[in-house]
């Protein structure tokens, strides 16, 4: 029950893919385009949390214009919080980074990278496979993405793993192994697919699975 997983997902809009999100040291923290659990887990175990989004005013202006044909409530009323209030806006990248705390010079070099590569038509310096386009006209925006336990900007979250049960029953064991008579566990109170790490959909076949074992050895029935 030590491993959490959470998500913070950018997108749709695809526009918003197209920037690159940054930590505080202004260095890339991972692909964009990566699964947003994954994404995650790099920034909260390497980067504490926090992470920076960055874009110019085309990609911010595609954004705007994929809201309505890319988005549904209530994830379309957080890509609106996000477009018309919790952002920072600036004319340079270094001004940017300055408003954001983040290191203007580490920055300004990793933009630079990342446009060098498109222009040069090479591979990505960390692996992003599409959504890419260059950073260059201002003004610049930049979203902080990092997690957070409250407000709009919250993080959803759940545990992975759980209590350890009898593979036939369905009941907690206890330190030494043993049964605990009466005591079933089911969803994700149980150990089960996703123990270390999380892929969309996995959780459904963990609680179908644990709740129908559980429920029906607790009625005093045999599992079909």
């Amino acid at each position: 029950m030590d491993h959490v997983s959470t998500w913070r997902l950018m997108y749709p809009p695809e526009g918003l893919v197209e920037g690159i999100v940054v930590s505080s040291g202004g260095e890339r923290i991972a692909a964009e385009d990566l699964y947003g659990a994954s994404f995650s887990d790099i920034m909260v175990k390497q980067f504490d949390g926090r992470g920076f989004l960055i874009l110019d005013s085309r990609q911010w202006k595609k954004i705007k214009s994929q809201i309505k044909g890319q988005t549904q409530m209530p994830w379309r009323a957080f890509i609106l919080f996000i477009v018309y209030w919790a952002h920072k806006k600036a004319s340079s990248i270094e001004g940017l980074a300055r408003k954001l705390h983040v290191n203007p010079d580490g920055m300004k070099r990793t933009v630079g990278a990342y446009n060098s590569a498109i222009r040069c038509s090479d591979p990505d310096p960390i692996g992003k496979i599409g959504y890419r386009s260059v950073i260059e006209v201002g003004p610049f925006f930049g979203v902080d993405i990092s997690l957070k336990r409250t407000g709009l900007m919250v993080s959803p979250a759940m545990r992975l793993g759980g209590l350890k049960v009898d593979g036939s029953s369905g009941l907690a064991l206890n330190e030494a192994g043993e049964k605990i008579q009466g005591l079933y566990v089911a969803g994700k109170n149980v150990a089960g697919i996703c123990s270390n790490s999380y892929v969309s959909g996995l959780a459904l076949a963990d609680c179908v699975f644990s709740g129908k074992r559980a429920g029906e050895r607790a009625a005093g029935r045999d599992l079909l």
